[in-house]
């Protein structure tokens, strides 16, 4: 039984303008912060679709992300990050890494669950098989409408 909704920052809960930009958006948000008149929105948009969704969420299941480095800690998006998300785990402060199995085992022992009773979803290949390795369920995010449909189908 699924007990931890987990899930990606970069390009699954938040993504780049322009969404042309393929680089690393935690490159992209010190390469911004480092300019003058620095704009959260003008660099980056929440996916709010699925916030709203993953929000409606939050009574029957915790609610986590698993992050790289320290984008989510912008305050124009902590607030509502911390609304929704009970915990935030960027791999870069547990010393761990996204693309390697255990790393998903040391978030369910600080989860305090199970490996298979987290669903993990994220966009990139290789952190979800990684995932998987580990024992997780997972998804691979490409867009909200086929996350929505994997989902529900998870979940009932």
């Amino acid at each position: 039984m699924i007990k931890v909704l987990l899930f990606d920052f970069s390009r699954t809960l938040i993504h780049p303008r322009p969404s042309s930009f393929t680089g690393k958006l935690n490159d992209l948000y010190r390469d911004a912060t480092s300019k003058k008149n620095f704009n959260f929105y003008n660099n980056f948009y929440l996916n709010r679709e699925l916030l709203d969704f993953i929000k409606a969420l939050k009574d029957k299941y915790t609610l986590a992300i698993y992050t790289t480095d320290t984008l989510q800690n912008d305050p124009a998006v902590k607030p509502t990050l911390d609304e929704i998300f009970k915990f935030v785990f960027a791999a870069n402060d547990l010393n761990i890494s996204k693309r390697e199995s255990p790393g998903y085992i040391v978030i369910a022992e600080k989860l305090k669950v199970n490996p298979e009773e987290i669903l993990f979803v994220d966009d990139l290949l290789a952190n979800v098989e990684a995932a998987r390795k580990a024992g997780l369920q997972i998804i691979q995010f490409t867009n909200n409408k086929k996350l929505f449909t994997e989902l529900k189908n998870k979940l009932s």
